[in-house]
């Protein structure tokens, strides 16, 4: 979105469009401490403060907001689905700051936490990662460090196409 208001709009014009929908969104337009343009009947899950992820979703879902794994990079929730197939499912939107080069420690927590209680994890993040993987024409060492991440966790990349996300 980067933290700009033609983004936040943008996401409220889908909103708006849609029964049911869940965001994770990464640097949302904020101020004064508030996310801003959202419709007050959403939830919204995010950090107290400086915030730079959250989660969105229509009111009618039974989502809660982890706050212990929660940093100002990371926002945190368990979505009851409600159906026996789905079961519960951790959601997680991350920010990886290009200036860190580090993989963030809370994000690794949160996919432990949801591996040990045997949770799906669907995990939205802005990585400043390049990598084939994911449709980016090449990859770099940031790119490089993330694949073998997910490998390391288990996880999997569910992006299609060679379309930036």
């Amino acid at each position: 979105m980067r933290k700009c208001y033609p983004g936040s709009a943008h996401v409220n014009d889908m909103a708006s469009q849609l029964d049911r929908y869940i965001f994770l969104l990464q640097e949302p337009y904020v101020y004064g401490g508030k996310i801003c343009l959202l419709d007050n009947s959403q939830n919204i899950i995010s950090h107290t403060g400086h915030v730079r992820t959250a989660i969105l979703s229509h009111s009618s879902l039974n989502l809660w907001p982890i706050s212990s794994l929660m940093t100002k990079d990371l926002a945190v929730a368990l979505w009851d689905t409600g159906t026996s197939t789905l079961g519960k499912i951790i959601l997680c939107s991350c920010f990886w700051d290009g200036l860190i080069d580090d993989f963030p420690e809370e994000l690794i927590n949160a996919v432990n936490y949801a591996q040990s209680h045997n949770y799906q994890i669907y995990i939205g993040i802005d990585s400043n990662a390049h990598s084939v993987t994911w449709g980016s024409p090449a990859t770099d060492k940031r790119g490089e460090l993330l694949e073998n991440l997910l490998a390391s966790l288990g996880l999997m990349v569910l992006n299609t196409g060679d379309t930036p996300t």
